[in-house]
């Protein structure tokens, strides 16, 4: 699984949010907008991601991901629980 995470800075660039999110589309991802990650926890070298559907509060879990840095920047913490960075999530 691949993913692009903006939540250190904004972009203003329509066109570069567009073109990640079809390059997600084309290599078989799926982009979730308007969804707030709710934790995530290391398990067994992957990150496992809670998030919410901020428009119905469908809680999603189980997204796998080997690529995730937690909000602090890399450290060797297990669980980012209660974070509360904001996250449009997308994966591949």
């Amino acid at each position: 699984m691949r993913g692009f995470e903006y939540s250190d800075c904004w972009v203003d660039d329509a066109r570069l949010v567009l073109a990640n999110a079809q390059m997600v589309v084309r290599k078989g991802g799926e982009v979730l907008t308007r969804t707030r990650a709710t934790a995530a926890r290391r398990e067994n070298g992957l990150w496992i991601v809670e998030a919410e559907d901020i428009d119905t509060g469908k809680n999603m879990s189980g997204r796998r991901a080997d690529w995730l840095t937690p909000p602090d920047r890399g450290s060797n913490s297990s669980s980012t629980k209660g974070c509360t960075c904001r996250r449009r999530m997308a994966s591949a």
